[in-house]
């Protein structure tokens, strides 16, 4: 009995013991609890850096205290939040990183248990400044203001003008402060903003400011403008045809548009937009959204004519544009208005999307018939010479929006006509698949014609074509400008100057017959050099301006691009430096790779100097930039043939001019090549 007692007590301890053990509490529970007796989570405590840069990354940590006194790191326990979520993330273990600007509360929570806000300034960096407006232009005790944009390493953007030092580079002739600048005398300066990087370095913008004497007539818009576009890049050529109405007061009220490229043909698309006219004569045109601007579009422009014409680029980095606008006649908006032969000259592409030129004349017979005419074309230097035109229609109507359709061996096209007048539309093919031609028709006057018709000297302009990709690299034809003397007799004399990808023909001594056919101005002239032979046909707009398409089929001579071209009579000759005198707008397209589109206002004084302001479209880049040039022409010469160096970003090389008259000439750059020409402001 005494060793069954003896057990019986020990268990009854051993019982009492676990009983006791597990009432003691134990260690302290990183879950909280409590309901067993455990030490739970009372407070977190949240730790960290009250500045975090966009971009950086911050450790932050959390401690928990315990209801028995004990604190604990629970940093990659808890569940940590940011708020507002977009300014910081944070990550499991308490990584803080800043995304954008702005003050952030960032709070951990366990177990029901949510801790103190901690607040964190997330500051974005300045990386970059940008000056705006770009390139303006203000009259004699004018002023504009200029706003210094910073560009943030979140992605936002703030003024920083109050930040910065502003300076002109000529104080004589605008003075700037605090982004206000006031025109002192007539030039073309820089304004420069300075201001400090987050990262200790400083950064600058420029850009140009043209100070003029007021213009008479005073630079406006007003009226319908018939225009006409071309982009060019690695996308192919795009054709643009339109007319748009001005208000005289900043708004595009109405307007109409059709387009032609690879990726298809829009039709008679409602135009929208605003425009503004600084008072040198150059501005900007915003074309709102449309089917062929889906994100809108903006053009740099400068007038000339009395405000009748219009120089053009596109002016927001996203393509590079060049072309034209011009005042319309809104009496010209009917079909009566053209009766007559009229000259065309169209450039483009065939439906292999090779190079493809065309010269002729069609009659139209004031119904709306054509009645007549006869076309020669280079496709790809492929020749087709007279094709004679078959009768079709023409029509016209709001806008002086028409349509003209023509048959010949080439097949049928299809084109829409905007009027400028009675005696001038612009032309663009509308058949999708087939090709995109563009150009221009005028009527024929002073016929009928014959070799002792054509005399005297005439500068020529050959353009280049839209770029064609083959064997991998863009392909380009000779660019060429030049003076040919025409005897009244079938004997040509001339000059002339090619560039070829960066490869010079300069100043190229020229003979070779031509002939000039009867009633309907059709010519051929042939061009020998010691360098090079080249055959063109034309037809005359009348006795003193001609139509050119380049005809000899060779490659090596550029023909298989197809070039076609203008010669205009040289009047008011010779010529010397004197004969440049005043302002003139100018326009220059490179013909590389880089893409670049330029619209110039330059003041020449009549002595081999010259300044002004360029506006830039260099590969999605724009920019304006102070002019300060020479020019040189030789005294005597009856060519016309003159030289102009201009300076970086336009090459810093000298470019050729020939004047056609003094207040026109054609412009033509050797490496970089480019082209372009000169009009009287």
């Amino acid at each position: 009995m005494r060793v069954k007692l003896t057990a019986f007590a020990s268990a009854a301890v051993l019982v009492t013991a676990l009983t006791a053990l597990t009432g003691c509490g134990g260690s302290s529970s990183s879950s909280g609890g409590g309901s067993n007796g455990q030490a739970s989570l009372t407070t977190i405590s949240v730790s960290g850096a009250s500045t975090l840069n966009v971009g950086d990354t911050t450790q932050l940590a959390a401690s928990g205290t315990y209801s028995d006194g004990t604190t604990k790191d629970i940093t990659s326990q808890v569940s940590w939040a940011t708020s507002p979520a977009t300014l910081a993330t944070v990550s499991t273990s308490g990584v803080l990183t800043g995304v954008t600007h702005g003050a952030v509360t960032v709070t951990a929570s366990l177990s029901s248990v949510t801790s103190n806000a901690l607040s964190v300034n997330v500051v974005a960096l300045l990386t970059s400044v940008s000056l705006n407006p770009i390139g303006p232009g203000i009259v004699v005790g004018g002023t504009q203001h200029f706003s210094l944009t910073g560009t943030f390493n979140d992605g936002t953007t703030q003024d920083v003008g109050s930040t910065a030092t502003w300076a002109s580079s000529d104080k004589g002739k605008a003075t700037v402060s605090a982004g206000l600048a006031t025109g002192i005398a007539p030039a073309a300066v820089t304004i420069t903003a300075t201001t400090t990087l987050s990262n200790g370095k400083t950064a600058s913008a420029s850009t140009a400011l043209d100070v003029v004497d007021a213009l008479t007539p005073t630079p406006s818009l007003s009226g319908d403008y018939a225009f006409a576009l071309t982009s060019a890049d690695t996308r192919g050529p795009v054709f643009y045809a339109g007319s748009f109405t001005a208000d005289g007061k900043g708004k595009i009220t109405g307007g109409i548009e059709d387009s032609n490229s690879s990726s298809g043909v829009h039709q008679s698309v409602a135009l929208s937009g605003t425009y503004f006219v600084y008072p040198d004569g150059r501005g900007s045109i915003t074309f709102s959204a449309n089917a062929i601007y889906p994100s809108g579009v903006i053009y740099r422009f400068i007038l000339s004519g009395g405000n009748t014409y219009g120089k053009v680029i596109q002016f927001d980095g996203r393509q590079t544009t060049k072309g034209y606008f011009e005042l319309q006649d809104p009496s010209s908006y009917k079909v009566s208005a053209f009766s007559g032969a009229y000259v065309f000259r169209l450039t483009g592409i065939d439906a292999g999307a090779k190079p493809m030129g065309q010269v002729g004349y069609m009659t139209l017979d004031g119904g709306g018939n054509v009645t007549g005419g006869s076309v020669d074309t280079n496709d790809y230097g492929t020749i087709t010479s007279l094709a004679a035109l078959t009768p079709r229609t023409y029509g016209m109507g709001a806008h002086g929006r028409g349509t003209v359709a023509v048959q010949s061996a080439n097949g049928n096209a299809n084109f829409v006509l905007y009027s400028v007048n009675g005696s001038k539309a612009n032309l663009m093919q509308l058949d999708a698949g087939a090709g995109a031609l563009a150009g221009v028709t005028e009527l024929q006057t002073g016929g009928p014609f014959s070799n002792s018709a054509l005399t005297g000297s005439f500068a020529l302009q050959l353009q280049r074509p839209p770029l064609v990709n083959e064997n991998g690299y863009d392909r380009r034809e000779f660019a060429s400008i030049g003076s040919y003397a025409y005897d009244g007799a079938g004997g040509m004399t001339g000059t002339r100057d090619d560039a070829n990808n960066g490869t010079s023909n300069p100043l190229l001594d020229i003979t070779g017959p031509y002939a000039t056919s009867g009633q309907n101005g059709r010519g051929t002239v042939q061009a020998t050099s010691s360098l090079n032979f080249r055959a063109y046909t034309f037809y005359l707009v009348n006795p003193s301006r001609m139509y050119m398409l380049q005809t000899y089929n060779s490659a090596t001579q550029g023909s298989l691009n197809a070039p076609v071209g203008i010669a205009i009579q040289q009047v008011s000759g010779p010529y010397g430096v004197g004969s440049l005198s005043g302002a003139f707008t100018v326009d220059l397209s490179d013909l590389t790779v880089s893409y670049t589109e330029a619209l110039m206002r330059m003041a020449f004084d009549g002595t081999g100097v010259v300044d002004g302001i360029a506006d830039l479209a260099i590969s999605g880049v724009v920019s304006s930039v102070v002019l300060n040039a020479t020019y040189s022409i030789k005294s005597g010469s009856t060519t016309g043939r003159g030289a102009i160096v201009l300076p970086a970003p336009l090459g810093a090389n000298s470019y050729v001019f020939y004047l056609s008259s003094p207040n026109n000439a054609f412009l033509l750059g050797i490496n970089p090549d480019a082209q372009g020409s000169f009009t009287a402001q």
